[in-house]
């Protein structure tokens, strides 16, 4: 389990760490981009939030398998 947990940490911190360079980059392509490119704010905020909330379930269930947690 240990390969498992050190995996789903190192994915968290990956994905979070890559969002926030996009962000902070500008790299993140808007609607004016086209229909198949771009996507307008509402789409990009509920993706951000499904984005960052599977980073947060990845830390918190790698940080559980490491230290044996029951839930």
């Amino acid at each position: 389990m240990t390969f498992a947990s050190v995996f789903a940490i190192a994915v968290g911190i990956l994905m979070i760490g890559q969002w926030i360079l996009s962000i902070v980059k500008k790299q993140i392509p808007g609607p004016e981009a086209g229909p198949t490119i771009g996507r307008g704010r509402v789409e990009m905020l509920f993706h951000w939030v499904v984005e960052f909330s599977t980073a947060i379930a990845l830390l918190v269930g790698g940080f559980g398998l490491l230290l044996d947690c029951t839930w």
